[in-house]
């Protein structure tokens, strides 16, 4: 694990938050945030909703997860994506856990 990750409670994150300008919010799609994170045995995110959409990798590990009341199940190479308002769990399996990939972002034309 790196070492500028930081510890929670469910999880080792490594976050870059960006603050887009009102420029760069007058283009189509900006990114909000990217970074890594790595699930502990007890990881549990949901049912919860996001203001923004993400797309999330897999890298490594297997696991869960919910959209819509649909299952899907995640392993290594999977890409799957969080909608704004849109509810959404997922949870790790304990002996391949979690480590993910992701860049969250916005825009008018965000959802094409």
């Amino acid at each position: 694990m790196k070492k500028d990750m930081r510890e929670d409670y469910h999880e080792f994150l490594e976050i870059h938050y960006f603050t887009p300008s009102d420029f760069e919010k007058s283009g189509n799609v900006w990114p909000i945030r990217l970074g890594t994170n790595i699930a502990k045995p007890n990881y549990h995110i949901g049912p919860r909703t996001t203001p923004y959409y993400y797309l999330l990798f897999v890298l490594e590990g297997a696991g869960t997860f919910i959209q819509n009341n649909i299952t899907y199940q995640l392993g290594k190479n999977d890409m799957y994506c969080l909608f704004p308002g849109v509810t959404h769990e997922y949870f790790t399996e304990e002996d391949r856990l979690l480590h993910k990939i992701f860049v969250a972002f916005d825009g008018k034309q965000a959802l094409h």
